[in-house]
């Protein structure tokens, strides 16, 4: 049977060495529901069963799945990058020379509000990118990531708010992948520096 975008199954499941935690299966992948913005109840997917979830209804249940499906679905389908550069050549190249692939998303052309929906859409790179090039992946090329290379552009909020969603999607991706916040700069008259690290996404 095939579990794509069309038949995404719900369920609980742990990965190995953690907690049991709801999760959607999507392809060979079962995805954290408590890691991605969804249209219910804060705490909603907190707990190891989906009863709080089936209370609510089918309204609430379809405008899930196509919240699911909307996050999943835009994600950028590596190894190409939407400018068509072929990552998995360069850093397949630069591997083979002997390298150690550390990688710096910047965003100097995306400005915030070109981004269609920054939470969703960030979620979505990371877990795309994760899950191709992190040392679990399909490609294990990176080892680390920085998300963002003074971002000068962006309000401390705006930085946060990417920062935040595109590390929950790498670290569901692949929680092997090393994440780092950018390095500090100005940011239109306030200061945009690191800030601590929550256990979902720690270097």
């Amino acid at each position: 049977m095939s579990f794509g975008p069309d038949n995404l199954p719900y369920g609980v499941a742990a990965p190995p060495g953690g907690e049991p935690r709801c999760v959607v299966r999507l392809h060979d992948d079962a995805i954290d529901l408590s890691a991605m913005t969804l249209p219910v109840p804060e705490g909603t997917f907190a707990a190891p069963a989906l009863n709080p979830f089936l209370a609510l209804g089918r309204p609430a249940w379809e405008a899930t799945r196509a919240a699911i499906i909307a996050q999943l679905d835009y994600a950028p389908r590596f190894p190409l990058s939407r400018n068509q550069v072929d990552w998995e050549a360069l850093y397949g190249g630069w591997k083979k020379a002997g390298y150690t692939i550390d990688v710096s998303l910047m965003f100097g052309r995306t400005p915030p509000d070109k981004w269609k929906d920054l939470p969703r859409d960030a979620f979505g790179y990371g877990l795309s990118f994760a899950r191709f090039f992190g040392p679990s992946g399909t490609q294990p090329l990176a080892e680390s990531i920085e998300i963002g290379n003074e971002p000068g552009h962006y309000s401390d909020a705006q930085y946060r708010a990417l920062f935040e969603n595109m590390a929950r999607g790498l670290r569901q991706g692949d929680p092997k992948l090393r994440i780092s916040t950018c390095a500090g700069c100005s940011c239109g008259g306030t200061r945009t520096s690191a800030f601590a690290l929550r256990s979902d996404h720690t270097v």
